[in-house]
């Protein structure tokens, strides 16, 4: 039997300062009565797939770690598992599905 692992984050709303927390600056955040679930499964391939409430499948091959120009604003598995590569650590094949609650 597949072990799933299942995953959530509390909601926030960002009420000033939207994105400046990227570049170490300061947010005014308040929670909010929504989560993000996530259930994952590992995989014997070397893929990722994930379906996202709302959104069209993606499916991304891992043994591909070239930047792709339809992926841009969609989804940073790719990047992730490049940056994790060069650091020596290896990102497993998984399937993921996401839903907003």
């Amino acid at each position: 039997m597949q072990t799933i692992y299942r995953f959530s984050a509390p909601g926030r709303t960002e009420i000033s300062g939207n994105h400046t927390d990227h570049q170490h600056g300061c947010v005014l955040a308040a929670a909010v009565n929504m989560q993000t679930t996530a259930e994952v499964t590992l995989r014997d391939d070397d893929c990722i797939r994930v379906a996202s409430e709302g959104y069209a499948p993606v499916e991304i091959r891992l043994d591909d770690l070239s930047i792709h120009e339809d992926e841009k604003n969609t989804t940073a598995a790719r990047a992730y598992r490049r940056d994790r590569a060069r650091r020596g650590r290896r990102l497993p094949a998984a399937r993921l599905r996401a839903a907003r609650l």
